[in-house]
């Protein structure tokens, strides 16, 4: 019975030995390249590779892991390629059609694909650091974890594209349309993206320290979490931004529209002649900001810490600062003040407001706009 049982092992295992043999003969044949983990890596076309060397054009063609390294194909045809684990170092890709293409994990590092035609391509992955892409369309393109440090990307439509995770530190994205793209958690530390267009774009989690956004167009964008320390949204349109938890800390708003967006923290940042009409800040940090000729009429900042804000020329009506911190701010250089001030007492009138000597805080504040509300009652 026991040698019953030995002789079955034995076939068993001779059994797997061959069926093992046999799979790897059939991946090979089958254009499988098998590594020591098993883990299949696609094969280019020695044919694919030759038409497309010889007539410029190769439409849904295998050339995954071709090197095509300081090729020349502009105005190439590669609609529907598979260029996945391309190397196209250096390759100069302008003009070329690549709709729907596979570059997933493709290296094009310092590749030339300006005014290249990619919708609904495939580049997660991909390496693109320095390489230019300007007036390129990349709308619903995925370059989700891509690497376009350095990359240049200006005038290039980019509307829906998926871009989350990406490393864009640095990138040239002036006048770029990411209008509805996904850049959640992208990191774009020092990236230039003036004038670009991001309405209705997700930057959640975003990295855009030290970024310049000026005169950007970004309504309705979501900034959840973001990082914008340092950042320049000078004349920006951040008109009903969700800006909730995000960092500004250092940031330049000056003369940014920030009507309707949801609060955050504005320690030390610059919102000269900002424009936050109807905005809810509650509970966030104005410390040591500059928030001179700005206007935040009707909005709520109840339970906001202003300690040491400079206000000179402020516009604040119809706001709301219940339970706000006003400890050594410039509250007494505000051009006009109505509403609801920090210890509740209501201001209803629209006029210049003076609380000269007010550095104690709530209290003489609170004397400061019984005396005007006197002042009008004798009138």
């Amino acid at each position: 019975m026991l040698q019953s049982r030995e002789f079955s092992v034995c076939e068993d295992e001779l059994f797997m030995s061959k069926f093992n043999r046999f799979s790897v003969v059939s991946l090979f044949s089958l254009g499988f390249v098998v590594t020591s983990n098993l883990s299949p890596v696609w094969a280019y076309s020695q044919t694919d590779l030759d038409t497309l060397l010889s007539t410029n054009i190769c439409q849904s063609c295998n050339l995954s892991g071709a090197n095509l390294s300081n090729a020349d194909l502009s105005s190439a045809d590669l609609s529907n390629a598979d260029l996945s684990s391309a190397n196209l170092i250096n390759a100069n890709l302008s003009s070329s059609i690549l709709p729907y293409a596979d570059l997933s994990n493709a290296n094009l590092s310092n590749a030339n694909l300006s005014s290249s035609i990619l919708p609904y391509a495939d580049l997660s992955n991909a390496n693109l650091s320095n390489a230019n892409l300007n007036y390129d369309t990349l709308d619903y393109a995925d370059l989700s974890s891509a690497n376009m440090s350095s990359a240049n990307m200006s005038s290039a439509n980019l509307s829906l594209a998926n871009m989350s995770s990406a490393i864009m530190s640095n990138a040239k994205l002036v006048n770029a349309n990411l209008s509805n793209a996904n850049l959640s958690n992208a990191i774009m530390s020092t990236a230039n993206l003036y004038l670009a267009k991001l309405v209705n774009a997700n930057l959640s989690s975003v990295n855009l320290s030290s970024a310049d956004l000026s005169i950007t167009v970004a309504k309705n964008v979501n900034l959840l979490n973001a990082n914008l320390s340092s950042a320049n949204l000078s004349s920006a349109n951040l008109s009903f931004a969700d800006l909730l938890n995000a960092n500004l800390s250092g940031a330049n708003l000056s003369g940014a529209n920030l009507s309707g967006a949801s609060g955050s923290n504005f320690t030390l940042a610059d919102l000269t002649g900002a424009t936050a009409q109807d905005t809810t800040f509650k509970a966030d940090s104005f410390v040591n900001a500059i928030l001179d000729k700005s206007d935040f009429t009707g909005s709520n900042l109840s339970d906001s810490n202003f300690s040491g804000a400079s206000l000179t020329g402020g516009t604040f009506n119809n706001v709301n600062l219940l339970g706000a911190t006003i400890s050594n701010a410039q509250f007494s250089s505000l051009s006009s003040f109505s509403g609801t001030l920090p210890d509740g007492t209501q201001i209803g009138v629209p006029e210049p407001f003076n609380i000269l000597g007010a550095t104690t805080g709530l209290a003489l504040f609170g004397t400061a706009s019984t005396a005007l509300k006197r002042r009008k009652l004798s009138k």
